[in-house]
């Protein structure tokens, strides 16, 4: 059946998609803030991750006054975003034969 295979592709390569979207997402895409060693420091509950401070640096580099992100969330705020950015789409497709639902 094609459409369980590619449903075991799409297992295999999603949560791995999603996992190296990360690190450049949470600098807004900046690929000069993630260098290659950095895809490796995947520990993102410790305080001293390669993927944090990249994020903290990324948040300061334009001083927007009010407006800028406090480098030490900012991580943990993009990494929220990015999450939702994926959920959201996922669930609107799952519940569309259920309007009650949305």
């Amino acid at each position: 059946d094609s459409h369980f295979q590619l449903m075991l592709i799409l297992v295999v390569i999603a949560p791995l998609y999603v996992f190296l979207v990360i690190p450049y997402a949470v600098v807004g895409g900046d690929a000069s803030y993630v260098p290659r060693s950095t895809l490796f420091d995947y520990h993102i509950w410790r305080s001293d991750n390669a993927w944090r401070e990249a994020a903290a640096r990324q948040s300061t580099y334009l001083h927007m006054a009010f407006l800028s992100r406090v480098p030490e969330e900012a991580f943990h705020s993009l990494f929220t975003e990015v999450l939702a950015k994926i959920c959201l789409p996922m669930v609107t497709t799952w519940t569309t034969n259920y309007p009650g639902l949305q």
